[in-house]
């Protein structure tokens, strides 16, 4: 294989990768879960895409009230998976255990830019008014 074969292989796949994650992200079916003043929004079937990524950063109720991780002066809005539960000043993460808030949170999963993802994906209206969405974080098993 030459040299721009192997330079045009390499640009394309970031972007394809983007295209899978909204594909997974737009396919799964999402639940809001709500309680005091708080949104954990996690996927209500399990999931058999396993993003290999690593996400994660601070666990945060970010603006609008969402869960999420936030880090570098940033928040970033995360679905988590299926089983996740709302916890005593945190949250139980499916397959990881109990964090609280402010606590630094690894995980398994993917990164979507929220333009990359169609307006009428239907688990976009559970989003609160005012939590971030230019970066969704997807957390697997």
């Amino acid at each position: 294989m030459g040299k721009l074969a192997r330079r045009a292989i390499l640009a394309l796949i970031p972007g394809l990768c983007a295209l899978a994650l909204v594909g997974c992200a737009q396919s799964s079916t999402v639940e809001a879960i709500h309680s005091d003043g708080m949104v954990l929004l996690r996927s209500s079937v399990p999931s058999t895409d396993a993003m290999q990524a690593i996400v994660g950063g601070e666990l945060s109720v970010l603006p609008g009230g969402c869960i999420g991780f936030s880090g570098g002066g940033e928040g970033y809005l995360a679905v988590f998976s299926s089983g996740t539960e709302l916890a005593e000043d945190g949250v139980s993460i499916a397959g990881l255990g109990e964090f609280k808030f402010g606590d630094t949170v690894r995980a398994q999963g993917g990164v979507a830019p929220g333009t990359s993802i169609p307006d009428d994906t239907d688990w976009l209206a559970l989003v609160p008014e005012g939590c971030p969405i230019a970066q969704i974080y997807f957390l697997t098993p």
